[in-house]
């Protein structure tokens, strides 16, 4: 059951950041974001970044898990949640890179730096430990062509939860309105980088819960974005897009049909190219 709830955290926060978007932040987001957050990792964390490692958020602990064999940074992100009840932690930092190195010399790499790995989820291509009270979780899997995939999740402390995500200060909070009585659940900033450049994208992604209908939802968005520069509206069986332009930003709202308990899911999304 246990083995169940780890690779549904893996596969949620990795579905969440295809479905709805890695990582220099502007200074002012990364000042912010180190105060807090970076007081997970060691004080050497906010070293400056090769041009290798361009992509990696600064408070992420590259002193602690540094990037093997490093390719290319696809994606980094820090994700503050309202609900501790996660086994990686309320909030936490998740990278994702290519690497030259195999399957095997990657997973002794980091086996050797992990600590209180776990032995019921000891396998080559997925485990995971402890790094100085941090819950650390590493999948690994081959894209062929002599890369690897590895994905990293990085969860904070309990004494160092914070009760807003740092990275977003400079979050344009006017450009997409909430629909009244949302409840925020999750706070996520990302920075994505392309396939075949080295460009890169930040987004400023918020999950809302609502008791609102998929119908007062769709009439709430429509009715108000319809006018936008480039909109656009999509459906399909599982949820509705809205997706339009707004001060130079892409805006995207994702309404997912189903609901659970009487709740269902929205997200935010506010992205813009670096």
């Amino acid at each position: 059951m246990r083995k169940k709830t780890i690779y549904c955290i893996i596969i949620f926060v990795l579905t969440i950041s295809m479905l709805i978007s890695g990582c220099a932040t502007e200074s002012k987001e990364n000042s912010t974001a180190t105060t807090k957050a970076s007081a997970t990792a060691t004080s050497s964390s906010s070293a400056s970044f090769t041009v290798e490692k361009e992509g990696v958020l600064s408070g992420y602990p590259l002193d602690l898990l540094p990037l093997f064999k490093i390719v290319k940074v696809g994606s980094c992100s820090f994700t503050m949640r309202n609900d501790a009840n996660y086994v990686i932690g309320k909030d936490l930092y998740t990278l994702n890179y290519q690497s030259e190195g195999t399957i095997e010399e990657i997973s002794k790499y980091y086996k050797e730096i992990v600590k209180d790995i776990d032995p019921d989820y000891n396998k080559v291509d997925f485990f995971e430990g402890r790094i100085n009270g941090h819950k650390v979780v590493i999948t690994l899997y081959d894209e062929g062509e002599g890369i690897t995939n590895v994905s990293i999740l990085f969860g904070l402390r309990a004494g160092d939860y914070v009760s807003e995500n740092p990275y977003f200060s400079n979050y344009p909070k006017d450009l997409i309105e909430v629909k009244a009585n949302s409840d925020l659940i999750q706070r996520k900033f990302e920075l994505r980088s392309t396939t075949y450049s080295k460009k890169i994208t930040m987004y400023y992604i918020d999950t809302y819960t609502t008791k609102a209908s998929v119908e007062e939802i769709k009439i709430f968005y429509s009715e108000k974005y319809k006018a936008a520069e480039s909109y656009h509206y999509s459906e399909d069986n599982s949820g509705i897009t809205y997706m339009w332009v707004n001060q130079g930003y892409s805006c995207r709202v994702y309404v997912n049909k189903a609901d659970f308990n009487s709740l269902r899911s929205y997200h935010i999304e506010v992205s813009k190219e670096k």
